[in-house]
Parts: structure tokens; C-alpha cells; sequence
């Protein structure tokens, strides 16, 4: 084990190596569940990668158990090492340098996109696509953190929800929506908030005021997200055009990932 490289509530990931038979040297990302951590929806994200098949997405290299013997109990850790990227988030960058120029602009979206057919092809649903799930590096932008990944159509051990409202579809947002019922076309709406953001610097809402429990604040949000249209000051025609596809209040409306990938290219 090497550096911590960042943990959640439910996770740590750490850069790792180990020696293979012939002497050289495997480097990944070790991605170890906290004793918190449920076994069934760890076991689902790695599961669910292993599906994909995409330079955009993270590979995975190995699985295991730890076993941890700490004051005469056994602690087991459950893992599974992925691709190492060293890479700042979509998130960062735009916090420290700016919004991207179009030619980074085309180049993310393009990038995000195949991951995203990529993962449709699959059978999944992302659900929780957003800067900070977005790792830029020199050649490519890599889709991480599948942990609340479904399969489409299916309430599974990934279905549990999302960490950030502000870049999820009006479906996921709606506090009376059968989250079993969600399609491939919330992702096409988190890939276009997240275009927002990238050429924005912003949401392509204002959040609503949290007083109040989560329920009133997501249909505030819906609300806004069904009446007012987002905002995208500082895109020019072009990139209004290809978000106005994926941002279409009713799913049916929305482009599907890989007629936005023809638009791209």
C-alpha cells in the first residue's frame, strides 16, 4: 500500500502495487470498503465494472478480501483494485483554472460520452454522473465511481440514491418518482448539467434554500428545473444546441448517448 488518493463515507482508495511472477511491477487504486460499508452494494460496483469495456472507465485488475485481526476480533475489508489515474477532477479543474475553452469542451464531452454509451451498452445506469466523478487526464477524462450504478430498469444493491441534486434529471429529483423506473435518460441529463458546469463554471440551476427537509427541497428544485430553462450564458450556439438535447424535461425528448456522440464528432 501506498498513498491514501481519497475516501467517502463509505470507502478508501489507495494507491497500491505488488510484485507478479516475473518481477515487475502491477500499480492500481485500491478501492477498500469502510466496516460500514454494506457487502452486497461493494460487491455490486465491482461487478458492475467488470461489465464495461471502455478507455473511459476504469479497469478493473484484481479482487479480494483483508483479513485484519485488531483487539482478538476479525475484521474483514472486502476490495478490488482498478486502474490508477492521477488526475484532477473536472471539479477541481475549473475551480483552479477557469471554465474549459470549446476544444476542451468537445473534447470532455466526447470522452464522457463513450463511457456513457459504453455503460448503456452494458445494460447500466450510471445515476450519479458530475464534476467531481470525472478524473481529467493529459489524454482522456475518465468516468469514475459506479458505487450507485443500476442495472437499467431493476432496483438493485446500486440503486441508492445520488450525492449531489444539482446535476441529477428531473426524474431523480422528483420526490414521487419510482427510482426502479429510471432510465439510461437521467444519465444523458447528469452529462448535460455537467457540460453546463464545465463551460458555465455553474449549475444550470441555482440550488433552492435547504431550509426545510429534503422532500420540499427537491421539489423546489423540480419545479425550477420545469419552468425556468437552464442557464447557459457563455456557450455559444453549438454547444446550446447539443445541450438543449440532453436537457429536455421529459425524458422521452432527451437524446440517447450515442446520437449526442455523432453530434460531438
Amino acid at each position: 500500500l501506498k498513498e491514501l488518493l481519497g475516501q467517502g463515507a463509505f470507502n478508501w482508495v489507495i494507491a497500491a502495487q505488488k510484485a507478479s511472477v516475473d518481477g515487475s511491477k502491477i500499480k492500481g487504486a485500491i478501492k477498500l470498503a469502510k466496516p460500514s460499508t454494506s457487502r452486497d452494494t461493494f460487491v455490486h460496483e465491482f461487478k458492475t465494472l467488470q461489465r464495461i469495456d471502455s478507455p473511459y472507465i476504469p479497469k478493473v485488475l484484481d479482487s479480494g478480501i483483508a483479513s485484519v485481526l485488531l483487539n482478538k476480533t476479525e475484521w474483514q475489508f472486502p476490495w478490488f483494485a482498478i486502474e490508477i489515474i492521477k488526475a484532477d477532477t473536472l471539479e477541481e479543474e475549473v475551480e483552479q483554472h477557469g471554465i474549459l475553452h470549446k476544444q476542451e469542451w468537445l473534447e470532455l464531452a466526447h470522452d464522457l460520452l463513450c463511457a456513457v454509451s459504453a455503460t448503456h451498452e452494458a445494460g447500466i445506469i450510471h445515476l450519479d454522473i458530475k464534476p467531481d466523478q470525472i478524473l481529467r487526464h493529459s489524454r482522456r477524462s475518465i468516468l469514475v465511481d459506479f458505487g450507485n450504478s443500476t442495472m437499467a430498469n431493476v432496483l438493485d444493491d446500486g440503486a441508492i440514491g445520488i450525492s449531489h441534486y444539482m446535476y441529477a434529471s428531473p426524474e431523480q429529483v422528483n420526490p414521487n418518482q419510482d427510482q426502479e423506473d429510471l432510465g439510461y435518460e437521467s444519465d444523458i441529463f447528469n452529462v448535460g448539467s455537467t457540460l453546463v458546469y464545465a463551460g458555465t463554471g455553474v449549475p444550470p440551476w441555482d440550488p433552492p434554500s435547504r431550509s426545510g427537509n429534503i422532500r420540499n427541497f427537491k421539489g423546489s428544485l423540480l419545479t425550477r428545473m420545469t419552468t425556468i430553462p437552464p442557464r447557459t450564458e457563455g456557450l455559444d450556439d453549438e454547444q446550446k444546441r447539443i445541450i438543449d438535447l440532453m436537457l429536455q424535461t421529459n425524458p422521452a425528448n432527451r437524446t440517447s448517448a450515442a446520437d449526442a456522440l455523432d453530434l460531438i464528432r
